[in-house]
């Protein structure tokens, strides 16, 4: 998954220090929840490779380095859960690290 930040927001300090992060979906009754490490990326092939789907979903942002740093979250576990279905149809995956 990759997190687009300002390079001067508290967000982008924090995750330089302190990597492991949560990331979720704005869209609460069908939540997805990861959990784990951030990474700045670099690599300007990956992030080609990434920005044209990025692009065309976040329209009109674009996966530009020079408008801040890149993260990429390595997860460690993630949470599925339909709010309609209740906790019967709770999903977790994990991963390791």
């Amino acid at each position: 998954m990759a997190v687009r930040s300002s390079s001067y927001d508290k967000l982008n300090q924090r995750a330089q220090r302190f990597p492991r992060c949560t990331v979720c979906t704005e869209k609460s009754h069908e939540a997805v929840i990861l959990e784990g490490a951030a990474e700045e990326v670099k690599d300007t092939a990956l992030l080609k490779k990434l920005g044209g789907p990025y692009h065309k979903k976040y329209k009109p942002w674009k996966l530009d380095p020079s408008l801040g740093p890149i993260f990429a979250v390595r997860p460690s576990r993630i949470f599925g859960l339909n709010e309609k279905s209740g906790l019967k149809t709770a999903t977790r995956w994990l991963f390791p690290i």
